[in-house]
């Protein structure tokens, strides 16, 4: 049983209230009259002992140490060959751990402070009671373990050298480990575009350095000169149009390795901003030099470590990555919304009394939108799917579509599918849960009874509920083949009476206070 054990033990023992705190001692009793060993033995065993060893002099005493584990000794003063000081002396030399408490029926003040002195934890006179045996074996125990803590600690200290310099290598591995993490968790190309991306990589320049300042510069191809794009910390266009005017300039940095960190030592100008020296890292995307990413003076003072170096290299590495998918990205979405776009545009074009029915649409759900405080980000979102909320009609009869009298049942439950169609449509083509949510769900109705889910008050996403009485507005305002278009007014009529069953009531409200804007372009334009 280890010291950790003996001490948990002990301490979950001693809380009990009872005497069963000893009961993980060894103890040796230590005495030339056998009576009198056998006497103590029994009453420390009545104490809650739980292991009694005995010996009859300091020679065989120190035979039992040799052989085997002793948490206590209780040992007479006056024995013969070895007496109880000498065995004392012997025992703390070997073992000094092992607390010991003496006895003796002929005392003296001199022996007890030689006693003390020598080690013991205790000196008992004979002949002595029960009761005076229970608190200086405690006191024993307890010592025990005190000591059995400092060896294990002593044990720990010769090693700590070594589990330090370990500690403090693993801390610089996870540290490192942690901001390259969070480098490519922050910098997300679909999340981040254009300015916003490159103070995102300016910042966290900054940060993960521990830096002043930082900044990054995109590369002129007409001009061969750096242009600060985002800066944070010193004068914005300072760093790189005085110290690196071009690449010519400063050629090192370019040299070699592509992806080398060049550190320039700063005088005159860089003096009076306040750094001594500038480190800076190519951005390339390709096999071209897209930019230059910058930081400079430690907050600590000194100058970058080979973590900073290595963390400066990664974002790089990441930051020409972002900015390459982030224009692949642009070209591709831009060329899928065209071609949806194419769609719309075919669908619409089948009847003249439809067309451009979905830019009315989407001119009508971002107006709503705005005036509900939604973020420049929401707007664009609802753009996209306001005016792709009708593109699962391209799997509609035409004939069904045209149709100039009253649709029957059976063709309303056809009708009815284009959202589903719709949806299957966009699912794999890269468009977001709100755009895709959109095309399926502008015919839920606020009272649960529309379709395609039966969707019922907020379980419909809001943006949802915007296109479905913007959708509604515009086509009672519109020339269908089956009816003549009704004046704006009576359509605003309309939508009212259905605001708490077919519609959202806060967004029909929206539009009720938008439609008493006289100077309102988007109701003048209808």
């Amino acid at each position: 049983m280890n010291g950790c054990q003996i001490q948990n033990r002990f301490f979950k023992e001693k809380m009990s209230g009872t005497r069963s705190e000893l009961t993980w001692l060894t103890a040796l009793v230590v005495d030339d009259d056998e009576l009198t060993r056998q006497t103590i033995a029994k009453m420390i065993s009545r104490l809650g002992v739980g292991r009694v060893l005995q010996a009859c002099d300091g020679h065989e005493a120190l035979q039992v140490l040799e052989r085997g584990a002793v948490d206590i000794v209780l040992a007479d003063v006056n024995m013969p060959r070895i007496n109880g000081l000498s065995m004392l002396e012997t025992i703390k030399g070997r073992w000094p751990y092992l607390p010991v408490i003496m006895l003796s029926g002929c005392a003296t003040m001199k022996m007890a402070v030689e006693a003390m002195r020598l080690g013991a934890t205790d000196f008992i006179v004979k002949p002595f009671k029960l009761e005076d045996l229970e608190v200086p074996l405690e006191r024993a125990a307890r010592e025990r373990l005190i000591l059995l803590k400092n060896r294990e600690l002593r044990e720990e200290l010769a090693k700590k050298e070594e589990v330090d310099r370990l500690n403090r290598k693993l801390e610089r591995k996870l540290s490192e480990l942690s901001k390259l993490y969070a480098i490519s968790e922050a910098i997300n190309p679909a999340k981040l575009e254009g300015q916003m991306l490159f103070q995102k990589l300016v910042d966290l320049a900054a940060e993960i350095t521990e830096c002043k300042g930082a900044s990054l510069a995109v590369l002129d191809q007409r001009t061969n000169r750096l242009i600060t794009k985002a800066a944070r910390g010193g004068k914005r266009d300072w760093v790189e149009d005085d110290i690196f005017p071009a690449l010519e300039v400063n050629p090192k940095l370019f040299q070699v390795s592509r992806m080398s960190v060049a550190i320039t030592r700063l005088e005159g100008k860089g003096r009076t901003f306040g750094a001594s020296w500038i480190a800076s890292v190519p951005i390339i995307i390709g096999e071209e030099v897209f930019g230059v990413l910058n930081v400079w003076e430690k907050s600590s003072g000194g100058d970058l470590t080979r973590e900073d170096v290595t963390l400066l290299k990664a974002l790089a590495q990441r930051a020409s990555l972002a900015i390459e998918n982030q224009a692949l990205y642009e070209g591709l979405y831009a060329t899928l919304t065209d071609t949806l776009l194419c769609l719309v545009s075919t669908i619409e074009a089948k009847d003249p009394n439809t067309k451009h029915h979905s830019q009315r649409v989407t001119r009508w759900a971002l107006t709503l939108a705005r005036a509900m405080g939604f973020s420049q980000e929401e707007q664009d979102l609802l753009r996209l799917g306001s005016y792709l909320h009708d593109i699962g009609k391209i799997g509609i009869k035409d004939w069904i579509l045209m149709k100039p009298d009253t649709l029957t049942p059976e063709e309303m439950e056809v009708i009815k599918t284009h959202p589903v169609i719709g949806e299957k449509i966009v699912s794999h083509l890269g468009l977001l849960p709100v755009e895709k949510s959109i095309i399926r769900h502008h015919h839920e109705r606020w009272d649960g009874t529309g379709y395609p889910d039966g969707l019922k008050g907020e379980e419909i996403p809001l943006p949802a509920r915007i296109v479905a009485v913007a959708d509604v507005l515009d086509a009672v305002s519109s020339n269908r083949v089956y009816r003549r278009a009704r004046p704006l007014r009576e359509a605003l009529e309309e939508i009212a009476k259905g605001a708490g069953t077919q519609f959202d009531p806060q967004v029909v409200e929206v539009l009720m206070d938008l439609s008493k804007d006289i100077s309102c372009p988007q109701l003048e334009d209808q």
